[in-house]
């Protein structure tokens, strides 16, 4: 992936420390994992989110799409172990409707026993954060 930073941005704003932003689960500078204060499904909501201004999935270069996918995989399995969940639902949007921020992004939504949907809508489960187990997976 490239150095693209686009001023203007949230979340490049965001990455590179322009605007205060979620905490890190994880960044290795090409990837960053925020979860923390914004949490609107509940605890263990997680954003991956890549450094490189890439305005949508169409846009990302095939070269970095298995790097991309492989953080999202990871994610999702941290987020399942650490927040002891049967699944999770990985999001993603492009485009109008549904994609507020143009940049490409990844929404991991951990599911368990309680979640329930109902005309398309998740209903999860509201256990406390201080309930998960530390996100420290050696998978991410």
């Amino acid at each position: 992936m490239s150095d693209i930073d686009v001023s203007a941005c949230h979340f490049c704003d965001a990455l590179w420390g322009r605007i205060h932003s979620e905490p890190r689960a994880f960044d290795d500078g090409q990837f960053a994992v925020l979860m923390g204060r914004y949490q609107p499904t509940g605890p263990g909501y997680a954003l991956v989110v890549p450094y490189p201004h890439v305005q949508d999935l169409h846009s990302l270069p095939d070269d970095d799409c298995g790097p991309t996918f492989q953080m999202v995989r990871r994610t999702s399995a941290a987020v399942r172990q650490a927040f002891d969940v049967s699944g999770t639902t990985v999001m993603q949007n492009n485009g109008p409707p549904g994609q507020s921020v143009k940049h490409l992004h990844f929404h991991v939504i951990p599911r368990g026993a309680e979640t329930v949907i109902r005309d398309g809508r998740m209903s999860l489960s509201r256990t406390p954060c201080w309930r998960a187990k530390p996100l420290n997976s050696p998978l991410l």
